[in-house]
């Protein structure tokens, strides 16, 4: 009888361990910290923008000069200067920068009264088992995603990764961010440091001349 009833709770940890998502496992292991965060500025008018947030392992936002750029596991960040509202600013993926700056920009396009807040969260930080959780809020309510996985909003079009192993990415990414993770750059020489930041200043200019004028429209329209 004390052998059935082993197999019986193996059993049960293992279809745990199956169908809980690695975001909640690690969450309620206290191994979940909120790692990066966009904001949608100002929604619904015309002064609509987005602004991204890095966070320390301490929780506190962390600040770079314009121009400046960071690398991470998940990816590289560069620092925009928030100038004008309707131009997303603040820490921005390296990949997504340059998306906002091609001729077919997706990003800040939509034009939405209600809330938009992309959150990244790191799971069990610095193991081996490290990885990666996105979530998509609007008005308050947490997005689920559709039958093909990818969703176009206010910040962007993204898509939804779905592994059951606790590392690597799970739920929303933006899709310009590539599709594998990107291990810390340490020891970046300086030329090549100076060339990140050269073209992202760049980049950054692209902007301001791509919405160099506010856009017209109300909640729910598309911005020209």
């Amino acid at each position: 009888m004390p052998r059935i009833i082993s197999v019986l709770i193996v059993g049960a940890f293992l279809i745990a361990s199956v169908t809980v998502p690695p975001a909640a496992r690690a969450d309620e292991a206290g191994a979940k910290r909120l790692f990066y965060k966009i904001t949608v500025t100002d929604p619904g008018t015309k002064n609509q923008g987005w602004r991204g947030i890095l966070y320390d392992e301490g929780g506190k936002p962390i600040r770079l000069a314009p121009g400046q750029t960071t690398s991470t596991n998940i990816g590289q960040f560069v620092s925009a200067e928030c100038t004008t509202a309707w131009i997303p600013c603040g820490l921005i993926e390296i990949g997504m920068l340059k998306c906002l700056g091609g001729e077919h920009s997706e990003g800040n396009v939509i034009i939405d009264a209600n809330p938009w807040e992309y959150r990244l969260y790191v799971l069990v930080e610095g193991s081996r088992s490290e990885g990666w959780w996105g979530e998509i809020a609007r008005g308050g309510d947490i997005v689920t995603p559709p039958v093909d996985g990818r969703m176009s909003t206010p910040m962007g079009p993204f898509k939804w990764s779905s592994t059951q192993p606790i590392w690597g990415r799970h739920g929303w990414f933006p899709e310009a961010w590539g599709g594998s993770t990107a291990g810390p750059q340490e020891g970046m020489v300086e030329d090549t440091k100076k060339a990140a930041e050269d073209a992202a200043k760049a980049l950054i200019e692209r902007l301001k001349r791509k919405f160099d004028t506010p856009p017209s429209g109300g909640a729910g329209g598309v911005r020209g």
